[in-house]
């Protein structure tokens, strides 16, 4: 399990460089405005006396994502089992719901490790006061909590690896980096750093606990992304969603001068184990897009 003490004899032991800290003071200053309503998952930026609302990463994909008829879908699906249409819909809702639910929860527990890994502890503590002892002992309550212990092992066992920062808010147009004609905002997991040939270099991270993250029907029956990401083989499934998810963070980061080396989505398995799976680089492809 994570333990504090483990933590900080980690952190010593990996002579953390000075500057990590000084790109997660450059991230929060950079950003400091970005206001987040969680419970309508609405981005908003202060402009004059008002405030505008961004669209989030999530919306942004959505345009290129193929739409569904979820209404004929559903009549479908309830003729073949036999039940009534609404009874289905009733089943998706409160599946939804315990998803959801434990999915936030699941994350809840990432960012309090972390905070463990940057000094905050006292956030661990405050936040999850029934799974942080006073021995400074955080308590995985499930399997995919469990597996974002293993991950952070992982993390605290490699020497090359310095954590940054969980919960990362970012926006475009901060500068004049990259003018989009439609700016956007976004929350991604974790960053990481690394020491490459002398210099920083970051890497994206982002937990998933999708029961799957690709669709058997979508590859078997070539349903793909709408264009242009059909030309490059994008299945219509959360796998390819989530490349574009990342790539649209790390424009975000770039816009602060950080080299972004990779991103990777961490799916967490019902085992308790977690799947580290590397996501290309599309960001040229989008720019020309947003």
């Amino acid at each position: 399990m994570l333990n504090l003490n483990k933590i900080k004899e980690s952190n010593e032991n990996k002579h953390i460089p000075k500057e990590i800290e000084e790109t997660r003071n450059l991230i929060t200053e950079s950003f400091k405005d970005l206001e987040f309503v969680e419970d309508v998952h609405k981005y908003f930026l202060p402009k004059g006396k008002k405030k505008i609302e961004l669209p989030s990463v999530s919306s942004i994909i959505k345009r290129w994502e193929q739409e569904v008829d979820w209404d004929e879908k559903a009549e479908l699906k309830a003729l073949s089992l036999g039940i009534p249409t609404e009874e289905l819909k009733r089943q998706w809702h409160e599946n939804n719901i315990i998803s959801t639910s434990c999915g936030s929860k699941t994350h809840f527990f990432g960012e309090n490790a972390m905070n463990m890994f940057i000094g905050r502890e006292d956030l661990a503590k405050q936040n999850m006061p029934f799974q942080y002892t006073e021995d400074g002992y955080l308590i995985p309550y499930c399997p995919k909590e469990w597996a974002i212990t293993q991950y952070y092992e992982d993390i605290m066992n490699n020497k090359n690896v310095y954590p940054v920062m969980p919960e990362a808010k970012i926006y475009t147009n901060y500068n004049k980096t990259f003018k989009m004609k439609q700016p956007y905002a976004g929350t991604f997991d974790i960053l990481l750093a690394y020491r490459y040939k002398g210099e920083i270099v970051y890497s994206i991270h982002d937990f998933k606990t999708n029961k799957d993250l690709y669709k058997a029907f979508s590859r078997s029956n070539g349903v793909m992304m709408l264009p242009p990401f059909d030309e490059m083989g994008f299945y219509e499934e959360p796998y390819y969603h989530y490349v574009i998810q990342l790539n649209c963070y790390q424009l975000g980061l770039m816009q602060l001068g950080l080299k972004i080396v990779d991103r990777n989505l961490i799916w967490l398995k019902e085992d308790g184990t977690y799947e580290k799976i590397k996501v290309p680089d599309i960001t040229q492809v989008l720019l020309p897009l947003l």
